[in-house]
């Protein structure tokens, strides 16, 4: 049976006891330090964990998890900054960690440490009441149950989010892929005819399915081709003529020479020894450091209609894209992954990263 040890943290909680191996992972990890107070289990003498002896030897179990930390850390969201969430676990663990700086993925494998180290802090975070969000969402997705655990919430949503995105994929994809390919701006102008409505989409969405039953394979200028003759109304009577916009163009090139010679000229004059003494009034003010705009937060709902857009592959059932979602998807469940909305776009990426690898 291999060696254990118990180990304080927090000043005066004692956890474990824990084997070799984890506390050589986490010290790894950077989760524990070297001067965390150690002692094994079945003596009373406590010490610092950099005095176990070769507590730096990495043995192949040690090494087997750390390869597949790294891993997992080179997917697109790690380098992303923590979510208040992540922050907000990790300080309910009450142990140290650096919060500059954080990212998701650091934030990610700090809890997942945590979580090993003292488990019974995870309980009770567990089995703490469900958050006002948490019902919010359930209700969103249409349950009203407000008995819950954070846990028994998390897990109520995971699924019908799941029913949710199932639904999605199934019956919704296609019209939004459709809408997507359709209303493009490329293609309204090459193909020439007006925006699509809902209506129109529907109906387009019929005929392929009818016509052209692998209509998600084809080009989307040859279906935007056949807009104008399913949908006469949106033909655009007068298409742009290119002969136009090159006249328009000289025009604009020419009022630009013109203006460059004309003030030029006048700028070049020499100076009077008047305007040459003249003093401003005033310093020209300073022009005002332009405010970034703050990036919209989008829903989960809206994630997935990003990623399906993105990713047309995704909505099409059996593929090795929709495949690899759906086992990614299971994977993660229980895991703080959700916890950011754009969870949705993140997994998709990760999917076309793995299946493109193969």
């Amino acid at each position: 049976m291999p060696t254990r040890y118990y180990l304080t943290i927090r000043q005066a909680d004692v956890v474990g006891p824990h084997t070799l191996d984890n506390l050589r992972e986490w010290l790894a990890v950077g989760a524990i330090t070297r001067s965390a107070q150690v002692c094994k289990a079945g003596e009373r003498t406590w010490m610092a964990l950099s005095e176990i002896h070769k507590i730096d030897f990495i043995t192949v179990n040690v090494q087997t998890r750390l390869d597949r930390r790294k891993a997992r850390n080179r997917a697109n969201w790690y380098s992303e900054p923590a979510t208040a969430k992540q922050l907000a676990k990790l300080e309910y663990f009450g142990m140290p960690f650096e919060p500059a700086n954080l990212t998701k993925g650091r934030a990610s494998e700090l809890i997942d440490c945590f979580t090993a180290i003292d488990p019974g802090r995870e309980e009770l975070y567990q089995n703490r009441p469900a958050t006002p969000e948490q019902i919010d969402r359930l209700r969103s997705l249409g349950e009203n149950e407000s008995e819950l655990t954070y846990a028994e919430a998390r897990e109520l949503i995971s699924e019908k989010e799941g029913e949710e995105w199932q639904h999605l994929l199934e019956d919704d994809a296609p019209l939004m892929i459709l809408e997507n390919m359709l209303n493009d701006s490329d293609t309204l102008e090459i193909c020439h005819y007006r925006e699509l409505n809902a209506s129109q989409l529907a109906q387009m969405l019929d005929y392929l399915n009818r016509e052209h039953p692998r209509w998600q394979n084809s080009n989307r200028f040859d279906l935007g081709k056949l807009v104008p003759q399913l949908f006469p109304e949106l033909r655009e009577r007068n298409p742009k003529k290119g002969g136009s916009s090159l006249v328009l163009l000289l025009l604009l090139v020419a009022g630009a020479v013109f203006a460059v010679y004309k003030f030029g000229r006048t700028d070049s004059q020499p100076k009077t020894d008047q305007q040459s003494s003249a003093t401003p009034e005033s310093e020209p003010p300073a022009l005002a450091t332009p405010t970034p705009e703050s990036t919209p937060v989008l829903t989960v709902e809206e994630w997935k209609r990003k990623a399906i857009a993105e990713y047309p592959q995704l909505a099409v059932s059996g593929s090795p894209f929709n495949l690899a979602f759906v086992a990614r998807y299971k994977m993660y469940r229980g895991t703080s992954y959700f916890e950011s909305s754009d969870w949705p776009m993140r997994l998709a990426k990760e999917c076309a990263e793995s299946v493109q690898g193969k």
